[in-house]
């Protein structure tokens, strides 16, 4: 019995489909006519990402955190919790808590494009936090990040942005701490100031 005979697809059936790369303003038009409905997105280089539900101690974990700031960067300084950085015009995440130079007038008609600390809280995505945020921001030339390990009841440190190949977005920090609770952490931007890490865990 003679074998069938393979059809050749078309090329533009045959081909790799092309991924469709977001931007701020279609992103805006898309939230604007309720695409996404409560669903809570980001931006991140170019893909809308779903990010994972809020749990109460996650919540609590961030309103703690927030609170501490709150007191150390004092005049000058916004706390800017659960909102969204434009990093550039593919990437808008939203970090548990951003630490911007400024006042609260300055961010009422842009986003921030930058900030002095990122702050991620991490339980579930613990994973993600280590290696996409952390990646996108040190690509983004954000000087320090916190990711606050709710299950170890640990803070880890990373600063030092730097390329890395072989990192997810091309960049990576080149010091990573971990602190417990009886330690102490001084913010890069205010270097004579000490945080105990108590203060940020629950």
């Amino acid at each position: 019995m003679q074998a069938p005979e393979k059809i050749a697809l078309p090329e533009s059936q045959s081909a790799t489909p092309r991924r469709f790369a977001w931007d701020a303003e279609m992103l805006q038009k898309m939230d604007a006519i309720g695409i996404f409905g409560d669903a809570r997105i980001e931006l991140i280089e170019g893909e809308v990402i779903e990010m994972s539900p809020i749990g109460p101690r996650h919540a609590v974990t961030t309103a703690k955190v927030t609170a501490t700031l709150q007191r150390v960067f004092d005049i000058g300084y916004v706390i800017f919790p659960q909102n969204p950085v434009k990093l550039s015009i593919r990437s808008i995440p939203q970090p548990d808590i951003a630490v911007l130079r400024g006042t609260y007038a300055d961010f009422l008609d842009t986003l921030p494009e930058t900030a002095v600390l990122m702050v991620e809280v991490a339980d579930s995505t613990l994973a993600t936090d280590r290696n996409d945020k952390a990646s996108l921001y040190a690509r983004y030339g954000i000087p320090e990040l916190w990711i606050v390990n709710v299950a170890s009841e640990e803070l880890e440190i990373y600063r030092l942005p730097r390329r890395d190949a072989l990192a997810q977005h091309g960049f990576s920090y080149g010091l990573r701490q971990v602190m417990g609770r009886e330690d102490a952490v001084s913010p890069l931007e205010l270097p004579d100031v000490s945080i105990s890490i108590t203060d940020l865990l629950v």
